[in-house]
């Protein structure tokens, strides 16, 4: 058994966000990459004229702006999202590991399988930082197309552009009952339908789990993280 002062499960905005306020905390991460409630998504972001009140979120907002990762009419590279936030999680000396999942909790023990097999951590406190199910979810993918297509509702399609010319994300609307195989074709049924205007643009990669809309964008949720109390258990 191994133990730790607290345990964030969750590296994601708002989770590491929240592990930088607490301090002496381990993160688990069930996916590959952290900040994947936006770069596995292709959440490109909204709301960017609302600046974060904490200064730390700020400081990893001038990370986007010096890598050119926004521009100033709220464009992005999602991309880019989760190496800065690496980069900002580094500079803390976050205990962040990836690829790890919680099989069970009993009272402060987590029952946990992660690339060196199963093994039991213990902490004193326990908080549950992963994106919270809301009544919409959407499925985003990464199109290419003609270039200066606008912002906007196409068919049952919302185009963003991003900061690359003739590349835009493209988002659809899923039923808050939908399991992930069963939104996926309809995601592709929808597009094959799509309108006429969009005839020549095609996929290039499809997000490889649901955005559910907890924050507008990455900065706004490590902001919440930096502010919040978290979700203890």
């Amino acid at each position: 058994m191994i133990e730790f002062d607290r345990i964030i499960i969750g590296a994601n905005f708002f989770g590491c966000g929240l592990a930088a306020r607490l301090g002496k905390a381990k993160i688990i991460e069930p996916s590959c990459v952290i900040g994947a409630d936006f770069a596995l998504t292709f959440n490109s972001g909204e709301e960017w004229d609302v600046g974060p009140e904490h200064p730390e979120a700020a400081e990893y907002l001038s990370l986007l702006r010096k890598h050119r990762a926004l521009d100033d009419l709220g464009r992005t590279a999602v991309a880019a999202f989760a190496p800065l936030l690496a980069e900002w999680c580094r500079k803390r000396e976050l205990d962040i590991e990836l690829s790890c999942s919680v099989v069970a909790i009993e009272g402060q023990e987590l029952r946990v399988i992660g690339v060196d097999g199963r093994k039991i951590y213990r902490a004193g406190e326990i908080y549950d930082a992963l994106p919270k199910k809301k009544s919409r979810k959407f499925l985003t993918g990464l199109v290419a197309g003609p270039e200066g297509l606008e912002d906007g509702q196409r068919g049952n399609f919302v185009f963003r552009q991003s900061l690359h010319p003739g590349e835009y994300y493209v988002k659809l609307e899923c039923s808050g009952e939908d399991g992930w195989e069963l939104a996926r074709r309809t995601w592709h049924q929808q597009w094959a339908s799509r309108p006429e205007e969009l005839r020549d643009c095609r996929l290039l990669l499809l997000g490889t789990r649901f955005d559910l809309c907890n924050y507008p964008n990455p900065v706004a949720a490590l902001d919440a993280g930096l502010r919040s109390e978290g979700g203890k258990l």
